[in-house]
C-alpha cells in the first residue's frame, strides 16, 4: 500500500494529524508513506484533486488506485477504524 499525506506548514490541524499519523504508522510496516507539502507541490495536489481543506491522506492499492481518502482531523481511534481494514 502507498499512503500519500498532504499537509501545509500553516495548517494547525496538519501538525496535529502528523503526530497521530506517525503514531498509527509506527506499527504498520507494509505502508510506503509519502508526505506532500500543499504549498510546494501544486502539480501533485492538482493531480489528486486536493482542495483547500487539509490535511488529506490518500491510500492507494498496488495498482495505484485510490482505496481511501481521509480529509481533516481524526482521532487515533478513528484512524484505526478507517485504516485497519484497508491496510490488512
Amino acid at each position: 500500500m502507498q499512503v500519500i499525506r498532504f499537509t501545509a506548514l500553516w495548517c494547525t490541524s496538519c501538525l496535529l494529524m502528523k503526530s497521530r499519523w506517525n503514531t498509527y504508522f509506527s506499527s504498520i510496516k507494509q505502508a510506503q508513506i509519502t508526505d506532500i507539502d500543499f504549498d510546494d507541490q501544486n502539480d501533485i495536489c492538482n493531480l489528486y484533486k486536493i482542495g483547500n481543506i487539509l490535511p488529506v491522506m490518500i491510500v492507494l492499492n498496488e495498482k495505484k488506485e485510490e482505496v481511501l481518502r481521509i480529509v481533516g482531523e481524526k482521532s487515533l481511534k478513528e484512524l484505526h477504524l478507517l485504516l485497519d481494514e484497508v491496510l490488512e
